[in-house]
C-alpha cells in the first residue's frame, strides 16, 4: 500500500513534467524523517540551499527521535530520513552524509576549562554527568565509558540538546556530545566550553535512510545527493 502510493505520486509528477515540458525539473512534496537534536543545525541550510537547487520540491520534516523517524519510515509518514546510524536496522539502506566524533562540554568555572587541553575520560568519571537522553543516543554516549571498563556518575538525564548545554553552562555537571556548534552561548547566556577528548571514542555517522523494500523516487534520491555533497559539519 505505502510503496503503491509512492508510485502514483512520482508518476503524477512525471505526467506533470512532461506536460508541462520540464523532464528534467523535479516538483511535489517531499516528506523528510530527521532526528530532532540535529533539526536546529539541518533544517534551515537543507530548507535554504536545497530550494535553490530544486525550487519545486517542498520539504516537509517529520522531527523525533531515533525509533519516531525509523517507525514514520515505517509506516510512510516519510520516504527518507536524516539521522544518525543508530538502531538502525537491516530493512533499511544507509548512505553515509557525515562522521561525527564525541567531545566534552564544561561550564565555563570548570577547572578543565582554563588549559581546554585533551582530557581522558578517567578525569571526569567522578563528576556528575548531565546525559543527553535521547534512545539510541543515550547508549552510544555510555558505551564510551563502558568500553574503558568506567561507569559516569550520572547526575541527569536531559531529552533535549540545547537543555543538556544549558545545564552544563550553569555549572550542574559536564556532557558529551558529538556535534559542535559554531559559537558557545545557551539559553541561560553563559557558555559552554569544548574539550576534546584524549581516549580512542567510536564516531557515529550521520545518515540519509530509507526502507530497502521500496522504489526510491527521484525527489528522495535528488534529497540524498545534496546531502551527501552539502551537509557534512
Amino acid at each position: 500500500m505505502v510503496a503503491g502510493s509512492r508510485m502514483l505520486l512520482e508518476d503524477a509528477d512525471g505526467l506533470y513534467a512532461s506536460i508541462s515540458g520540464e523532464s528534467q525539473r523535479l516538483s511535489g512534496i517531499l516528506r523528510v524523517g530527521l532526528f530532532a537534536p540535529l533539526a536546529p543545525f539541518i533544517a534551515p541550510k537543507l530548507l535554504k540551499e536545497f530550494s535553490l537547487m530544486h525550487p519545486g520540491i517542498t520539504i516537509y520534516f517529520v522531527e523525533g527521535d531515533q525509533q519516531r523517524i525509523l517507525d514514520a519510515l515505517r509506516h510512510g509518514e516519510c520516504e527518507i530520513a536524516l539521522m544518525y546510524d543508530l538502531g538502525v536496522g537491516t530493512e533499511f539502506s544507509m548512505e553515509p552524509v557525515d562522521q561525527l566524533g564525541a567531545h566534552l562540554i564544561v561550564s565555563e568555572e570548570h577547572h578543565l576549562a582554563v588549559e581546554r587541553q585533551p582530557v581522558h575520560l578517567a578525569q571526569v568519571v567522578e563528576e556528575p554527568m548531565v546525559l543527553l537522553d535521547q534512545e539510541h543516543s543515550r547508549e552510544y554516549f555510555l558505551r564510551l565509558f563502558s568500553s574503558l571498563g568506567l561507569e559516569p556518575n550520572i547526575g541527569h538525564w536531559v531529552s533535549g540538546y540545547e537543555t543538556v548545554r544549558s545545564y552544563v553552562a550553569m555549572g550542574l555537571g559536564y556532557s558529551i556530545l558529538n556535534r559542535k556548534l559554531s559559537h558557545d552561548k545557551t539559553y541561560t547566556g553563559r557558555s559552554v566550553v569544548p574539550i576534546e577528548i584524549a581516549d580512542p571514542v567510536l564516531p557515529i555517522a550521520m545518515v540519509v535512510v530509507y526502507p530497502k523494500d521500496l522504489p526510491v523516487s527521484r525527489k528522495a534520491r535528488a534529497f540524498a545527493d545534496f546531502s551527501a555533497r552539502n551537509m557534512s559539519a
